[in-house]
């Protein structure tokens, strides 16, 4: 049975969270990205701003193109302050 259930808010703020701190470190520009990943910088845009919710696959192709896990995309992100 298909779920009509739109992922948690935290979920896609993690994501989004973590793809652009994880991009940025890297120092990739979204345009870089997406010729990393094959996907376009405007979908790496809205995912970033929690806009959409990418597939499986697309989840896999924005870890391969940062170098990173798909357990890093979906981390807890530290405060400043720390834990």
């Amino acid at each position: 049975m298909i779920s009509n259930r739109r992922p948690s808010t935290e979920s896609l703020w993690l994501l989004s969270t973590n793809l652009r701190s994880l991009r940025k470190a890297r120092g990739y520009t979204q345009i870089e990205l997406a010729r990393r990943t094959g996907l376009t910088n405007s979908y790496i845009s809205k995912i970033e701003r929690e806009l959409k919710n990418p597939s499986l696959a697309n989840l896999d192709a924005l870890a391969r193109g940062l170098e990173a896990s798909l357990p890093d995309l979906f981390a807890p992100v530290q405060n400043e302050d720390g834990p």
